[in-house]
């Protein structure tokens, strides 16, 4: 930037009232430093002061420093702009920009196409957050799908260009580039990119015509838009299948994924502080203490749109003032408006890189490309390159600013050099850099087994970023191992919880560290880590119950923690003796018809029942019990047994289990040709089998019962063998292994634990 405005400055002025809006944003967005009015304190704020004692200041920011470095960054992106509107760019410029710009996208797709083939990546172009696989420059793979939408028209205006003027070659060349972002957005399998893809080479056709639309012009245009349609549905599975969510409508779509819900959230943030916002870089903390919708999966750190995360932190007044300017530029400076403004290779020019400039302003609405540097820089380049020259402009004060740019470029060069230095030398400069740098060091010092200056380091990240979560329960569990009182670790705890209401992960976290250091505080973790995450709670609690045999101390708090069926089924499943018998009675006065069980945890309550409770009270109320023994009959079958009733085990289990579909394959085999088949297979089960239907058959049942038992030792045999056997032997009256045929079918029938 420094050596383009020390190098070619501005060459013409700006509408003054563009100008004025433009400038209306980062003055907006400085009213997060004014005082904190009394009488408009947010909720979150005085619970965060008065309950749990972080001191956040007197200003409408929460965190100064880390709202000073946006406003640098935002005040750098507006000049930016203004630099390039100002900028009057001639035919052929513009035409160099378009062809440059396609080939390096084209250059870029290559690159991502081969890392994804020969399964490489780039460090640089992958956060270190990023769970899945990515594709492309940035770790948002939506960012990637719009500059590839973006490279797709330039590469089309690039083609039909050369062709224009007579250069095939070039053309070929500027075509052929536009085949590895078709083939880049295909695998990137980002909707939002498909959606830009389209929409952009679609608006670009219907507008680059300078001429009367002719049935020719509309025949190729549909064409080409027919034959890519093509190509990606062929191609496109991967896609596509990310579009087939319930009835694949797109609502449907951002209604799976939770952004209704964060859109609906962030304008309740909105509306506690929607003068002045909550300043610039807070978004992150201030939201999950605000949100109501709770995603156990993911934490929002951003609203999904570049214009309500403006609005949340730096007001409404400053993003309707970013609305009044995106307008102006859109209507007055588009490249769209009378045919007449130039001529008709200029006016397709100007359109081409309008459309372009379009794509990540309109992907702004659903995402959040222009909080990137390099979307967002790029994307005022092209509203610089396509601005209407025509537009009558204000006085020149271009003799009056003559000294401000290259003396603007020089500031911003020794800005660039001295962050340049600093990340070369690992020095920290920015708050943000500082406060990572900080986490980083305690981090260290953590693993070198140095914790209390690990604790220090943190207490310092703290004054930088008060609101971050995570230093918090760092420093929490600090306290813990360097053998600080309980409550001075609760008060961290608190804090950080407060601070991240989303995760029951991070409450359950907490609930291990204090088992290990003060037991009984470990309760209130679990019980929250419980409310936060229901999807997890069953796993959360079975840990809090394997934990009763080393701390008997916390069991009746354990039993308090049991407020769901199968919750309270866990800490049955850990109980004996008269406690077993209390929370039994407990239990089924708070649920007797079962609901809330599946029918394996009936069953195996039923069986805890008849181990540790009254064996004669439960064998009742199964008998009773129509629904109870549909499931728990395997307690009144094992009972029989038992007491030697084995025919009224064997009974009881043939009406319950489900009868098996095992019928013979063919029957038009004599049974010599069977029993040489089996004798040369022995180990074949299906051939046994085919033996036996043909001995029953023939009414050799000695011989099929002793067919079959051979069968029922090899491996691998269905489960049916065992039911077939058992109604073999019951047929002969043998009920005592019948009912153990029985039972061997129950076991492979049962799913694996």
């Amino acid at each position: 930037m420094s050596l383009c405005y020390v190098l070619r400055p501005p060459s013409r002025s700006i509408n003054r009232v563009l100008l004025g809006f433009l400038f209306a944003v980062p003055l907006l967005a400085l009213l997060a430093f004014l005082p904190l009015s009394k009488t408009s304190v947010p909720f979150w704020r005085t619970a965060l002061e008065t309950e749990h004692g972080i001191a956040l200041g007197g200003l409408v920011t929460p965190q100064p420093w880390i709202t000073f470095e946006g406003w640098v960054a935002l005040v750098l992106g507006i000049i930016w702009l203004i630099y390039c509107l100002g900028q009057n760019f001639k035919r052929q410029e513009i035409r160099v920009a378009i062809q440059f710009f396609a080939l390096v996208i084209a250059i870029l797709a290559v690159i991502a196409i081969g890392l994804f083939w020969f399964k490489r990546e780039i460090p640089l172009w992958r956060g270190e957050w990023a769970q899945f696989a990515y594709f492309g420059p940035f770790p948002n793979r939506n960012h990637f799908g719009g500059l590839v939408a973006i490279g797709a028209v330039l590469g089309f205006a690039a083609t039909f260009d050369a062709f224009q003027r007579k250069n095939p070659v070039m053309g070929c060349l500027y075509a052929l580039g536009v085949v590895p972002m078709f083939v880049a957005m295909l695998l990137n399998t980002s909707r939002m990119g498909v959606l830009l893809f389209f929409a952009g080479l679609g608006l670009w056709m219907a507008l680059a015509n300078s001429k009367k639309y002719t049935r020719a012009w509309i025949a190729v245009a549909l064409s080409i838009l027919l034959i890519l349609a093509s190509g990606f549905i062929i191609f496109g599975s991967r896609i596509l299948d990310r579009f087939h969510i319930g009835d694949g409508s797109i609502a449907n779509i951002i209604s799976s994924e939770g952004r209704i819900g964060i859109y609906l959230d962030t304008l309740r943030m909105i509306n506690l502080s929607p003068w002045a916002g909550v300043g610039l870089g807070n978004f992150d903390p201030v939201f999950s203490m605000t949100r109501e919708s709770i995603d156990t999966e993911s934490r929002a750190i951003h609203p999904e749109s570049d214009w309500l995360w403006l609005a949340s932190e730096a007001g409404v007044p400053c993003i309707l003032s970013s609305l009044v300017a995106a307008i102006i530029l859109t209507f007055a400076y588009g490249p769209w408006g009378s045919r007449r403004i130039a001529s008709s290779r200029g006016r397709r020019l100007g359109v081409t890189v309008g459309v372009a400039a379009l794509i990540y302003p309109a992907q702004s609405l659903v995402d959040t490309p222009l909080h990137g540097i390099g979307p967002a820089t790029f994307t005022a380049l092209l509203i610089g390159l396509a601005g209407n020259r025509r537009l009558p402009d204000v006085e020149p004060t271009a003799k009056k600013t003559s000294a401000l740019w290259p003396g603007l470029g020089i500031a911003i060069c020794a800005l660039g050099a001295s962050l340049l230095v600093a990340s070369l030398t690992g020095s920290a400069i920015t708050p943000q850099e500082k406060f990572d740098q900080l986490a980083n060091d305690a981090a260290f010092l953590k693993r070198s087994g140095d914790r209390a200056a690990a604790l220090q380091t943190w207490n310092k990240a703290a004054s930088i970023k008060p609101l971050q979560w995570n230093l918090y329960f760092e420093r929490a569990s600090l306290k813990l191992e360097l053998g600080y009182s309980s409550q001075e670790a609760l008060a961290d705890f608190s804090r950080a919880r407060y601070l991240e209401q989303t995760f029951g992960r991070m409450c359950m976290r907490e609930a291990e560290l204090w088992f290990l250091y003060d037991p009984p505080y470990g309760i209130p973790a679990l019980r929250e880590a419980i409310l936060r995450d229901s999807t997890r709670a069953y796993g959360f609690y079975h840990w809090g119950i394997t934990q009763m045999t080393t701390h008997p101390e916390v069991r009746q708090a354990m039993r308090s923690l049991a407020t769901t069926p199968g919750l309270q089924f866990l800490y049955l499943s850990a109980s004996t003796g008269t406690e077993f018998d209390s929370a039994l009675k407990e239990f089924l006065v708070k649920h007797p018809t079962l609901e809330g069980l599946k029918p394996a945890d009936r069953l195996r309550l039923f069986q805890l029942w008849y181990e540790r409770g009254d064996p004669a009270e439960v064998l009742q109320r199964l008998e009773d019990n129509a629904e109870w023994r549909r499931d728990g009959w395997p307690v009144v079958a094992e009972h029989r047994a038992k007491q030697g009733d084995f025919e009224g085990a064997y009974t009881l289990a043939h009406v319950h289990l489900p009868k098996p579909s095992l019928r013979p394959l063919s029957g038009d085999q004599p049974t010599e040709t069977l029993r040489r088949l089996f004798l040369l297979n022995p180990q074949d089960p299906l051939a046994g089998l085919e033996l036996y239907w043909a001995q029953k058959a023939a009414g050799d049942f000695k011989g099929a019962q002793a067919t079959l038992r051979e069968v029922s030792v090899l491996k691998q045999v269905p489960p049916g063998v065992f039911w077939e056997l058992a109604e073999v032997l019951a047929e002969t009256g043998d009920y005592l292994h019948a009912w153990s045929a029985l039972q061997e079918y129950a076991r492979k029938l049962a799913p694996p634990p």
